[in-house]
């Protein structure tokens, strides 16, 4: 049979001869499988492979070193049926089948399923393989020389823009020159990958690991790539985790299994100390570190890529002998937490600090920097809390709480390697309403139904799979000419049976041992019968309370249900532009407000909240059809479209739920550990769905001002000296006129659209307030400011019934949502806005060369 790839002659010419075919896994079995052991899946930092274990690099032009293509040689087994029927599929657990792109264990770079993926063993070049995201079936692989990167993109192209396959690329030798560095950056870029970075660029040159995992044509964004930085930490290059079915697209995507948790509640017992819970370990403050009476302060932890604690710290900040140096070292403990490579930064607040220093304010500029609000932290007081899970690469997925924000903390949630294979915040609220244990339940290490046979010495194996099929069959749920049959495996693949009637059923006089003469005996079938009520007992729960879960976002995704219309409309009013004008990123934002609004809605409202967290943080990364994440990935959208968005995002969650309930009825420790927690109070969810849709229906409303408003109104602006914007006044020039007038721009600047804040302190000590409004690019007194009619909108108390939002300012009005501040100096000409318009004018495609303040 000829090769897939022979689709180039020049190509044909350099393959070795031989090909096989490598038989994937799948979402459901037909037959019990054997659970994947926690050791086949590379949880923690693999050791790096020794120098002698890998050829020397070569330049030489030669194309293809060897490849595989299906079809040539082995076979296909014989196709099961699946819950979702693909021909050709074959059958598996709904977790799915390992994968690694970059393996260092003996045999083939690529693996799926612990095997080796054909012609992957050459170390010297790259190994790729390209395979069907219906099927699984590998189509091509082998290994393509490191003189000749450009052929990685010709063999992409040969694969129609279908969003049907995936292609892997790795290699141990990184790349021999720029030719081919840049050659490696197009096939990156066809496969959906982002631009390389300078760093990436260099590590590759300098001959460093590396692996991308994408869609040939697949939209930008979507591909998975890693390069290793030498360090011996995390990923080391290795695209890494299960090749699993999304429920939403039924098409295999990879998704990584590390789901570490947190929780920044205090648990110490130690006034003056602190206990975070990271990734279920704990950590305290030092006794050496414990804070004295009087003293506030913070824990501040760093965590690598390899989930290894690498800062613990706890300073006090104030009631110390010297605030200001401990300010100071709070900002270099904050600054060094960050700077660690790839680290996750968690700080906690004790007691509650206040700013006293410059040391402050400088640590408020690495909080900005690691996803948080830099001046809520500056103006943090006697009151206040803050907390704070984030990265230099979290942005607005960083994790942030705190009373002055309206949202006091501690916090809890989860965390996901993104596709750059770096742990990012995929989800998180009040700590008391994100729901850890579901998503640690949700990817623990796979658990084997037990053998019916277990605590029955008086049954065997074969008695007991003859009792499990004749039962199956008698309830209907295995067909009756079916050879082989389990009623465990139907618990996922019979998703949409009448389960309740099966345990009425199973329980009957009807399902009352059958006589002798069947292949197996009477204790036989009582061992299978009982274990079968258990299950079903638990199954049936489980799917009670997925189901609940769901409910909400399927009834919110109907026509009607989220109406974003009049946000919508006050704000494109506010500017007369069409109603289409602009895109704004808009998902993250949205389902971080679900989980955050839920959360502080309390019980049981904040069940759903927890829920949707944990399903949220599992399904973050599963694939849209064109590659990119279908949650967090931060879409594009039109303003007139943000109803739609929010309708289609609630399905998806709705989806992502459903695979989430196949993942646990799939797995014994996961139904069993759901199951025995379903009484509890962090579980138990509202009979009345419409405080849930109120809530979600908040959430899209918050998210959308904080995404329309800076389309119309682009410039945060801080003015110097302090000022009301009110007050502030530009000088005007008069046209052919040698005179000028000073006008008050934002003379019309609604009060509740504009803060006096603390900004920082001077090395001095002097503390340097300034105000912060939001308004368009314009210097028209008549135009400028937002009208009263949208700001009270966006901040008068949350109520239904008048449409307001309840948005807290101290969260709006600041650089995370508007970008840099642009520096406005009072009777200044033109306030130093250069580039401002001085007549009516629409809005800006981009900001003007207004400096930022720092």
């Amino acid at each position: 049979m000829r090769s897939a790839i022979e689709g180039s002659r020049r190509l044909s010419r350099c393959m070795r001869s031989g090909a096989g075919v490598l038989v994937l896994a799948v979402v459901v079995a037909v037959v019990p499988a054997v659970a994947v052991s926690a050791q086949e899946l590379p949880s923690e930092p693999m050791t790096a492979e020794t120098a002698s274990d890998i050829p020397p690099a070569t330049d030489d032009d030669s194309p293809l070193v060897g490849t595989g293509a299906a079809g040539a040689s082995g076979g296909l087994s014989a196709p099961f049926n699946s819950f979702a029927p693909v021909a050709g599929r074959p059958a598996d657990l709904p977790i799915g089948v390992t994968f690694e792109a970059l393996s260092r264990a003996p045999g083939g770079v690529i693996k799926i399923n612990g095997e080796d993926v054909r012609d992957t063993t050459d170390r010297n070049h790259y190994s790729i393989a390209v395979i069907d995201r219906g099927t699984r079936e590998v189509k091509e692989s082998g290994t393509v020389n490191l003189g000749a990167t450009s052929y990685l993109s010709d063999i992409a192209r040969r694969y129609p823009r279908t969003n049907g396959y995936l292609m892997v690329i790795s290699g141990f030798r990184g790349v021999v020159d720029q030719r081919n560095l840049d050659a490696l950056a197009a096939a990156v870029s066809y496969l959906g990958g982002r631009p390389l970075t300078d760093d990436e660029r260099s590590l590759l040159r300098s001959g460093h690991a590396f692996s991308v995992v994408g869609i040939p044509g697949g939209a930008a964004g979507g591909a998975f790539i890693t390069v290793d930085k030498g360090d011996g930490i995390g990923p080391q290059g290795n695209v890494y985790g299960y090749l699993q079915v999304n429920t939403a697209t039924d098409q295999y995507g990879v998704v990584n299994p590390e789901n570490p948790t947190f929780d920044t509640t205090n648990t110490a017992s130690t006034p003056g100390a602190s206990e975070v819970l990271f990734d279920h370990k704990r950590y305290a403050t030092a006794s050496s570190q414990v804070l004295g009476a009087g003293q506030s302060g913070f824990q501040v932890l760093a965590f690598d890529q390899g989930l290894a604690n690498t800062k613990n710290v706890t300073v006090a900040t104030n009631g110390t002998s010297d605030d200001a140096a401990a300010q100071t070292r709070l900002a270099t403990e904050i600054q060094d937490a960050a700077q660690a490579s790839g680290s996750t930064v968690v700080v906690q607040s004790i007691g509650h600090p206040v700013a006293r220093s410059k040391g402050w304010s400088d640590a408020a500029v690495w909080i900005e920097r690691l996803g948080g609000n830099r001046l809520a932290f500056n103006n943090l007081a006697a009151d206040s809390d803050y907390s704070l899970v984030g990265s230099l690469t979290a942005g607005p997925a960083a994790i942030e709480a705190s009373s002055i924000l309206g949202r006091p903390g501690p916090i809890a949630g989860g965390l996901a390697r993104n596709r750059d294979m770096v742990f990012t915040p995929t989800s998180g609220g009040p700590a008391g309403g994100t729901n850890t244990e579901l998503i640690d339940i949700s990817y623990q290490a796979p658990q084997s139904f037990p053998a019916f046979t277990t605590g029955h010495s008086d049954t065997t194996a074969a008695g007991t799979a003859a009792a499990d099929l004749y039962i199956g069959r008698t309830l209907g749920i295995c067909a009756q000419a079916t050879p082989v049959c389990s009623v465990r495996t139907e618990y996922y693949r019979s998703f949409k049976a009448d389960w309740h009637t099966v345990a009425t059923d199973l329980d009957s006089r009807r399902l009352d041992y059958p006589g002798d003469g069947r292949n197996f005996t009477e204790a036989d079938y009582t061992a299978v019968r009982t274990q079968l009520g258990s299950e079903i007992s638990m199954v049936n729960r489980v799917r009670t309370y997925f189901a609940a879960l769901q409910q909400p976002f399927g009834e919110a995704a109907q026509q009607g249900a989220i109406d974003l219309d009049k946000i919508t409309k006050a704000v494109i009013d506010s500017i007369g532009a069409p109603n289409d004008s602009g895109t704004t990123s808009f998902v993250l934002g949205l389902i971080g407000k679900i989980v955050a609004l839920g959360g502080f809605a309390g019980p049981p409202v904040s069940a759903v909240a927890a829920g949707l967290s944990a399903a949220f943080g599992l399904g973050a990364y599963l694939s849209q059809p064109s590659g990119p994440p279908q949650l967090v990935n931060d879409v594009q959208v039109r303003a007139s479209e943000l109803g739609r968005t929010a309708r289609a995002q609630m399905l998806a969650t709705s989806r992502s739920i459903t695979g989430l309930t196949l993942l646990v009825l799939s797995d014994y420790g996961k139904l069993t550990a759901t199951a025995a927690r379903l009484p509890t109070t962090k579980w138990t969810l509202p009979n009345d769905t419409g405080p849930t849709i109120a809530n979600l229906t908040l959430a899209a409303q918050r998210s959308a001002a904080e995404k329309l408003v800076p389309l119309v109104f682009p410039w945060l602006l801080r003015g110097t000296p302090l000022r009301s914007a009110q007050s502030m006044s530009c000088k005007k020039v008069i046209p052919r006129v040698s005179t000028d007038i000073q006008v008050h721009v934002w003379k019309n600047q609604p009060a509740n659209a504009a803060l006096n804040v603390r900004d920082y302190f001077t090395a001095e000590g002097s503390d340097i307030p300034a105000p912060y409004w939001f308004a368009k690019a314009s210097l028209d007194e008549d135009r400028a400011s937002p009208p009263a009619s949208l700001t009270n909108m966006l901040f008068d108390p949350a109520n239904p019934a008048t449409g307001t939002l309840g948005i807290n300012q101290q969260d709006f009005i600041n650089p995370r949502i508007f970008g840099a501040a642009h520096q406005a100096n009072d009777a200044a000409p033109r306030c130093d806005l250069r580039g401002v318009p001085q007549s009516p004018s629409p809005l800006p495609s981009s900001g003007s060369s207004g400096s930022a303040h720092r």
